[in-house]
């Protein structure tokens, strides 16, 4: 049983050597890539971080509840809101400027569907030349959603 393992053994290292003396280039690919490749690959991710991504919020209902949606919005890690355009608009020249990245957009009957408790849809546009800030900014509006639709929910159960 030992003679064959240390058969195998002595193979394997004899296969190696071969290889790194007559085709190192393989060795590399073989080697070097795996263990080279994510380090790379997460440096280059590290330079354009998905946290805070610039965002603009056009709230046309004005309301204590979209005000605190837009409160939410700002506070996740995700998302940073950095206008309030008047109009849709004005807020989608902005976003084709390249002044943000986000755009949401909250309706006119925003808190009067959710007292009638309607589904009130928020809108959500993401610049996707970075899909970083896609996968981001998602989630970021989700979780703000979310924690009204909690408040809400709360608010109407008592």
């Amino acid at each position: 049983m030992i003679a064959r393992w240390r058969f195998l053994l002595t193979s394997f290292l004899d296969e190696w050597a071969w290889i790194g003396r007559r085709r190192p280039r393989i060795l590399l690919i073989v080697l070097g890539i795996p263990l080279f490749y994510p380090f790379v690959v997460s440096w280059l991710y590290s330079l354009d971080t998905v946290t805070e991504r610039p965002a603009l919020v056009v709230d046309a209902d004005q309301s204590a509840l979209s005000r605190s949606l837009v409160a939410k919005l700002d506070a996740t890690q995700e998302i940073r809101v950095t206008g309030r355009p008047d109009s849709l608009e004005a807020a989608w020249r902005e976003l084709a400027a390249n002044r943000a990245e986000v755009l949401v957009y909250v309706p006119p009957d925003f808190s009067d569907r959710l007292r009638r408790t309607e589904q009130a849809p928020v809108r959500l546009w993401v610049n996707a030349a970075n899909m970083l800030t896609y996968g981001a900014a998602y989630p970021g509006v989700a979780a703000a959603v979310g924690a009204v639709n909690a408040h809400v929910g709360a608010a109407w159960f008592l």
